[in-house]
């Protein structure tokens, strides 16, 4: 049987009961301050307020002489917690009972009758509802909040209902904490994931590290560009950091993570932490990290902004990063790595004639990758160890740094600087190296405005086709190298020679095009054109004999001027 819960009641303002109106728990109620009173074991009146863990309703309703059931605007859970009051008059709990909301007289009020329903809600002890608790913020001018709304500046993935046991499938979880929190954790654990989750809206997920929070995609996707994450039209301002994306054994296909807009909306404003992405076993993904912005054609085009801090990627079955039609990327740090049988697994940076990834930083500390470039423009790639380097004509304005086993041709007003064979500038040809020692050769090229390495130059052009350099007619130009000279005289139409001239000893290293006629010689034979340095005034020298005529021309190393008419 309940307990019964007898209450006393005042209407007058301020007042409170003595210790000698209450037997110890019973409840005064003051209907007016809205305020409630019991008596403890000790004697003493304590007041009951909402900080204690009680919520106090009043309901008032008029009798009309047949209606018998009133409805609360709170339901309650039973009639002991309802006190009822029919002109000013207790009434028995005898007389009525209580469903939910709706209390319900044995017999209806009389007409006119003033009815008062007085209510309390309680949890339990040392507990209280996060909204009824003060949040005051350390610091002058803080303002107070409750506990609640504090709470629920971020939640977690736990909060609707991950699991994190590597068993359970969170994708649900996660598609409820990111559709409607601006910031939500993801405590350490591995979270599986059957299926993908769209990200369309602004949202901020946050790790305990890469070693401690998992993510493991358990589905094998029939399209490349789904994957545990699928940011879409809508997803701008999306940030991730501090865990680890990975394809579990025998889930093929797909990809890890994937930004894909349509023609309908430019995104961007992506940043990418401390994370890591990689897979298990010999299968893979077919891409680790999917971007294709190609879509929107218009302005504003592409995926716009996307930035990626200190992640380690481990390849897909066909490329570990595909950034196509990307404009303003960066990579920094981390690296970008093969697994998962994927040994030939590129970082593919392309995109359209429309839409070409542009504006881009990639900057990794190692890629054991190839790197593979088309339509891209305005870049830089810098890595002490890379993979090899291929691209097409629709390479434009971009820097390469570092060592790679190749590079490719059909560069446009780029730079390639190899780190242990020396630096090439060039503007619209083909560049490879400066070989290895003791030739040290640049294969081909076409106008060179920089060259430093030591040793000496011994072939230079595009076997099979001649030797055609891209240099005025009216132009003589030098550089300056550690060991020597390598200078340019031009010979009009197209042609001339290259001369490089070794400061430790007496001879020069003619490069020159087969038409000009040139020597590297003192005593050229008749109809050709001689050139050789002196060893005591390090003068380049020209000589002409030309039917038996010899003429001399001196050319000062460090200040080439010479200009040359050949036989």
């Amino acid at each position: 049987m309940a307990t019964r819960i007898i209450t006393k009641y005042s209407s007058t303002a301020s007042a409170q009961p003595t210790a000698g109106d209450l037997s110890v728990g019973e409840l005064a109620v003051n209907v007016t301050d809205r305020r409630m009173y019991t008596k403890d074991t000790d004697g003493n009146v304590q007041e009951v307020g909402a900080s204690s863990g009680a919520s106090l309703y009043r309901d008032n309703f008029t009798g009309d002489g047949s209606t018998v059931a009133f409805t609360l605007a709170h339901s309650m859970i039973n009639e002991e917690l309802v006190d009822a009051f029919i002109d000013g008059v207790y009434q028995s709990k005898d007389n009525y009972t209580l469903s939910g909301a709706v209390v319900t007289f044995s017999t209806a009020p009389h007409i006119g009758a003033e009815i008062e329903m007085m209510s309390f809600q309680t949890t339990s002890i040392s507990e209280t509802k996060a909204n009824y608790v003060e949040y005051t913020p350390a610091g002058t001018g803080a303002t107070l909040s409750t506990v609640q709304a504090k709470l629920r500046e971020s939640v977690s993935v736990k909060d609707f209902g991950a699991v994190g046991d590597g068993v359970t499938d969170d994708a649900p979880a996660f598609r409820l904490a990111t559709a409607v929190a601006a910031r939500v954790m993801v405590p350490t654990g591995t979270y599986l994931f059957g299926s993908a989750v769209v990200l369309t809206n602004a949202v901020e997920l946050i790790g305990d590290g890469q070693g401690n929070t998992w993510l493991h995609r358990n589905y094998s996707p029939v399209n490349d560009y789904d994957g545990i994450f699928n940011i879409r039209d809508g997803g701008t301002l999306i940030s991730m950091r501090d865990m680890t994306l990975r394809s579990l054994t025998g889930q093929t296909g797909g990809c890890l993570l994937s930004i894909v807009n349509t023609d309908a909306q430019a995104i961007g404003q992506f940043t990418f932490t401390n994370m890591g992405f990689t897979t298990t076993g010999t299968e893979t993904h077919e891409y680790t990290i999917y971007m294709d912005g190609t879509a929107r054609t218009t302005a504003p085009i592409g995926i716009r902004g996307v930035d990626m801090f200190g992640c380690s990627v481990f390849g897909g079955g066909t490329s570990t990063i595909l950034a196509k039609g990307v404009l303003k990327w960066s990579f920094i740090g981390g690296g970008c790595y093969p697994a998962g049988g994927a040994a030939t697994s590129n970082v593919l940076i392309s995109g359209s004639a429309a839409v070409p990834t542009q504006s881009f930083q990639f900057l990794p500390a190692d890629c054991s990758c190839p790197i593979s470039l088309d339509y891209t423009e305005l870049g830089v790639i810098s890595c002490g160890v890379m993979g090899a380097i291929t691209n097409t004509a629709n390479t434009v304005n971009v820097q390469v740094s570092g060592y790679s086993g190749s590079v490719g041709d059909s560069w446009q007003n780029c730079t390639y600087i190899n780190t242990t064979s020396g630096i090439i500038l060039d503007t619209n040809a083909k560049i490879t190296n400066l070989g290895t020692a003791p030739t040290y050769a640049l294969e081909m090229f076409g106008q060179i405005t920089g060259y430093s390495k030591a040793g000496t130059v011994t072939q230079i052009g595009q076997a099979g086709v001649g030797y055609s350099f891209a240099c005025p007619d009216t132009q003589t130009w030098s550089f300056d190298t550690q060991s020597g000279k390598l200078f340019w005289l031009s010979t009009g139409s197209g042609h001339g020679v290259l001369v490089f001239a070794d400061y430790l000893s007496t001879t020069i290293t003619l490069l020159a095009d087969p038409s000009s006629k040139f020597q590297a010689s003192a005593t050229p034979a008749s109809g050709y054109t001689g050139l050789f340095k002196s060893a005591s005034d390090h003068t380049i020298s020209v000589k002409n004999n030309t039917g038996g005529a010899v003429t001399y021309t001196a050319c000062v190393l460090g200040s080439v001027s010479a200009t040359v008419d050949p036989a």
